[in-house]
C-alpha cells in the first residue's frame, strides 16, 4: 500500500511541476502553422504508397512479385521517377495552376533530390513491409535472375 501511495504522490508531483510550465507559458501566436508542401514532400508519400500498393493489391502483389528483382527494381525506379519529375513540373510551372505546392530551388539538382528521395522512400518500405504469403510463394516460384553475382 505504501508503494502505490508513494507511486501516486510521485506522479501528482510531475504533473503539478509539468501543470505550472504549461500555465506560465506564453501562448502561440499561430496555431496550426502547416508545413510548407513541396515536390521533395508530395513525392515521398506517393512513392511510399506505390510500394505499399505493389503489396497490397491482390491481383498485382502476385504478378508483379513473380517477376525478378531487377524488373521490379526497374519497374520501381521508373515509376518513382516519373512520380517525382511530374510534380517537379506541376509545383515549377505556375500556368499549370499547381499553386499550393512550393518550387524548389536548384533547377536540376533540385530535381535530382527528390528523385533521389522517392527512390530511397520506395525501396525503404519495401523492405520493411511484411509481405502476405500469396507474395512469398510468387517469389518462390519465379525463376533465377540471369545476372551473374
Amino acid at each position: 500500500m505504501k508503494k502505490v501511495i508513494w507511486s501516486l504522490s510521485i506522479v501528482t508531483g510531475l504533473l503539478v511541476v509539468v501543470g505550472v510550465g504549461v500555465a506560465a507559458a506564453k501562448p502561440l501566436t499561430q496555431v496550426g502553422v502547416p508545413a510548407e508542401l513541396t515536390p521533395g514532400l508530395l513525392a515521398l508519400v506517393l512513392s511510399g504508397g506505390l510500394s505499399i500498393l505493389a503489396t497490397i493489391v491482390p491481383g498485382f502483389r502476385v504478378w508483379f512479385a513473380a517477376k525478378t528483382e531487377e524488373a521490379k527494381q526497374s519497374m520501381m525506379a521508373i515509376a518513382t521517377a516519373a512520380i517525382a519529375i511530374v510534380l517537379y513540373i506541376l509545383a515549377c510551372t505556375p500556368s499549370l495552376g499547381f499553386m499550393y505546392v512550393a518550387c524548389p530551388a536548384g533547377g536540376v539538382w533540385g530535381l535530382l533530390g527528390v528523385i533521389m528521395l522517392a527512390w530511397t522512400t520506395n525501396q525503404g518500405v519495401d523492405r520493411i513491409i511484411p509481405k502476405p504469403s500469396d507474395v512469398k510463394a510468387a517469389k518462390a516460384a519465379r525463376p533465377s535472375s540471369n545476372i551473374p553475382q
